[in-house]
């Protein structure tokens, strides 16, 4: 008999170590003995599972924190959120226009239409620049473009919009002007 058979199953008397039959009433302790194994190892496996099924548990729920504070650490780090380039790209082609009308200011009696065309136009790519840097707080190369373009063509309208309207004048007072060689050479 094991250690867990010291006693009668049936009439729970003390019964000695190596006694295979109660000597009180009969029960047959080898198959108590037999059904108390069998009994422990069921508690056993219970507790075994029972502790797997706990760990498990433990396992996937720090699986699933550790998950959610990945996403979280990689939203927050290294997945930076999507980039609209609709205003650094405005902001390049109004830069482009403002520098091509400030050059074309310069073409007599056009001045008057390209300079103000021209001044509107690098307003607008410097505010779109502006409004894509707040938006996204970094620059891309559309909207540097945007940004250089409009600073230097502020420069290049007033400098051509007052050539322009020099030589509209000079048109206007020396009509000869028109078919001389330096007319023809210039433009």
């Amino acid at each position: 008999m094991n250690e867990y058979a010291k006693f009668c199953p049936q009439c729970g008397k003390e019964v000695s170590e190596g006694s295979v039959f109660c000597p009180f009433c009969g029960t047959s302790l080898a198959q108590s003995a037999r059904n108390e194994q069998d009994e422990r190892a069921k508690y056993e496996q219970a507790q075994y599972e029972q502790y797997q099924n706990a760990q498990y548990q433990q396992n996937a729920q720090y699986q699933n924190n550790g998950q959610t504070q990945y996403a979280q650490y990689t939203q927050n780090t290294y997945a930076p959120a999507p980039v609209s380039k609709k205003n650094s790209i405005m902001s390049m082609v109004f830069g482009l226009i403002a520098l091509f009308c400030a050059i074309y200011s310069v073409i007599p009696v056009c001045a008057f239409i390209f300079c103000p065309v021209a001044i509107v136009f690098l307003i607008l790519g410097m505010k779109k620049s502006s409004t894509f840097v707040r938006e996204n707080g970094m620059d891309n190369g559309f909207s540097k473009t945007g940004r250089i373009c409009s600073i230097i063509a502020i420069p290049v309208t007033v400098v051509f919009t007052i050539l322009g309207i020099v030589l509209t004048v000079a048109l206007m007072t020396d009509p000869e002007l028109v078919g001389s060689s330096y007319y023809c050479y210039y433009y």
